[in-house]
């Protein structure tokens, strides 16, 4: 088991990892961790492990690209003094070179979206704060797909970090093209970004089994 009872956990992202999160922590509202993978992770924890008394916080941002965490990870990471950050990033990296291309602070290389990865990690190393890598996904298998392509790269990016610094990691791309062998990409996701609840389901179930696995 990779946690131990009574440890904080950030949960650091885009609007994948946020899912709907309006409230923040202690707030009077049960929507404080979303209605994703995060919130799934938290309630299995709670059923199965319940003496280990987990703070999980959700600090998922729609939108927001790896450069962005690096400007917030002191006030959304540091400041809760966290035993984990979980990191997720590099959908919108890559969708706003598709969608927006004529932005320039859209334009990056594949070099500018490993620097701003390898930032978070050696951030969070420097504090003493274990660091849980996920790659980015789309979900679709068609590799001749623009989007898929550079989201191929960035997958290929997050896991020869992961193996570098010697990470737990979930390659979250490859779990969906397994399971989208046997279905249809619409049933997970309506732009085949944004995961649905089963979507949500199969990050948090391959999430855990990498924490359970220790």
């Amino acid at each position: 088991m990779l946690l131990k009872p009574h440890q904080t956990i950030v949960f650091f992202g885009d609007s994948i990892t946020e899912r709907h999160k309006t409230k923040t922590e202690g707030a009077p509202a049960d929507d404080q961790l979303g209605h994703g993978f995060v919130n799934l992770i938290h309630s299995y924890f709670l059923i199965h492990y319940p003496a280990y008394n987990l703070r999980i916080i959700n600090q998922g941002i729609s939108g927001q690209r790896a450069i962005d965490l690096v400007n917030r990870f002191d006030s959304d990471v540091l400041n809760y003094h966290p035993d984990w950050m979980f990191l997720m990033i590099g959908t919108n990296d890559a969708w706003r070179q598709m969608d927006s291309p004529q932005l320039p602070q859209f334009k990056q290389t594949d070099d500018d979206y490993k620097l701003h990865v390898e930032t978070l990690i050696q951030r969070a190393i420097d504090q003493n704060i274990n660091v849980f890598l996920c790659s980015p996904f789309m979900i679709d298998l068609d590799k001749k797909d623009k989007l898929r392509q550079i989201v191929d790269r960035y997958v290929s990016i997050t896991e020869e970090l992961a193996s570098r610094y010697q990470l737990p990691f979930v390659n979250t791309q490859k779990a969906f093209d397994r399971l989208l062998r046997r279905a249809n990409p619409y049933t997970l996701s309506k732009d085949r970004i944004h995961p649905n609840t089963a979507g949500h389901l199969l990050i948090a179930e391959e999430i855990i089994k990498t924490i359970e696995k220790g």
